[in-house]
């Protein structure tokens, strides 16, 4: 009996996580990255700072501070790591989220297209074989009820609200300057679409961004980002 009952859990537990799977949702990226020297994630620790935020951006708000947490995330998974306390960095990271306001775009849906019937009156004709052998039929009216038939699907325009969104991290070499000296390395990531919350979004830009930190593209990619994705979640914790 405990046998069943664990076989009958696990089958539970595996039919929750397709239902959760496939209620998950996809968000498209672009990722442009620049190098000046193309390279892997260093094997040796990077250690960094953080550039100073330009007048009037609020370098010590609390959304400042919490964008430079999650970049820090993504920068450590790539061995680039914050400087602590009296520890000269290597590189001053910069680092810019913004969202435009909203843009009205026109885009094309499918819809399905049916056809509705009447229902109608027809009279049937019923062969019946007498005890002689021969044939005669009874008529009988029958009603045929209405019923909806798919014949194709047809296309048409909508307007849309949607949303620029945009995530630029760059690093310089450390020169005793608040902003370093001349970039190394940048990653720009952009999306657009209805979502119309920067901070919500920031977490599959940073899953998107992180895997070409300190490297090169050949142009702008796209990067697929499920919303259960694993990577995402260490951005929300």
């Amino acid at each position: 009996m405990q046998k069943y009952t664990a076989q009958i859990i696990l089958l539970t537990a595996g039919i929750w996580a397709l239902l959760l799977a496939g209620c998950a949702s996809t968000y498209y990226m672009r990722v442009d990255a620049l190098s000046a020297g193309v390279q892997a994630a260093p094997s040796e620790p990077v250690y960094f700072r953080f550039a100073s935020v330009p007048d009037g951006d609020g370098e010590g708000s609390l959304r400042t501070r919490q964008l430079q947490q999650q970049v820090a995330v993504a920068l450590a998974e790539r061995n680039f790591l914050l400087a602590g306390a009296g520890q000269t960095p290597s590189l001053v990271i910069s680092v810019r989220a913004r969202i435009s306001d909203p843009l009205t775009e026109t885009d094309q849906i499918s819809e399905p297209v049916y056809i509705r019937t009447g229902g109608v009156h027809r009279v049937v004709a019923t062969p019946v074989r007498g005890p002689d052998g021969s044939v005669s039929f009874v008529y009988s009216t029958i009603w045929i009820p209405p019923r909806t038939d798919f014949v194709g699907f047809t296309n048409r325009n909508r307007n849309v609200t949607v949303f620029q969104k945009e995530l630029t991290i760059s690093a310089r070499p450390y020169d005793g300057s608040a902003r370093g000296s001349e970039e190394v390395w940048t990653v720009a990531v952009s999306a657009r679409d209805s979502v119309s919350d920067l901070r919500a979004h920031l977490p599959y830009m940073l899953a998107a961004a992180m895997p070409y930190i300190g490297e090169q593209t050949e142009g702008q990619v796209v990067v697929r980002i499920r919303s259960n994705d694993e990577v995402v979640q260490r951005f929300r914790n």
